[in-house]
């Protein structure tokens, strides 16, 4: 049975982190499949339209000087309050394969389960939580 779908998100990858195109694919199609049983329809596209609701993903290696780099076990982190129309959120690579290897997981399920999703659900509960004020 299909599941109905209540929303549809546009995300944005920048992989400045170079994570493989297989591992990306494959985290992507997971990430897909979590949404998915949520309702939740993810549209992957190289470029934001001006009037969509649309989450960008900064994959990096490391947080360098910005925000996470003092929660050294954060995997990422999302910028700002105001998601009103979409948002920005990091994922530090480099802390996923880490996680992945010390887990024995597979580092698309990690860049998935704990990064991805946890990046679109923040931007998606607090545009909920500014539609509601």
């Amino acid at each position: 049975m299909a599941a109905l779908l209540f929303a549809l998100v546009t995300v944005v990858v920048h992989n400045t982190a170079q994570v493989p195109d297989e591992t990306l694919v494959r985290a992507e199609a997971e990430a897909e499949q979590v949404f998915s049983n949520a309702g939740i329809a993810i549209q992957w596209t190289e470029a934001a339209a001006p009037t969509t609701f649309t989450i960008h993903v900064i994959i990096r290696r490391q947080p360098g000087g910005g925000p996470g780099r003092f929660a050294p076990s954060a995997l990422g982190t999302t910028l700002g309050n105001d998601h009103s129309r979409g948002g920005s959120s990091f994922i530090f690579y480099d802390r996923a394969l880490l996680f992945a290897h010390a887990h024995s997981r597979a580092v698309h399920v990690i860049l998935a389960s704990r990064s991805l999703t946890n990046s679109v659900t923040y931007c998606c509960l607090r545009l909920r939580t500014l539609r509601q004020d």
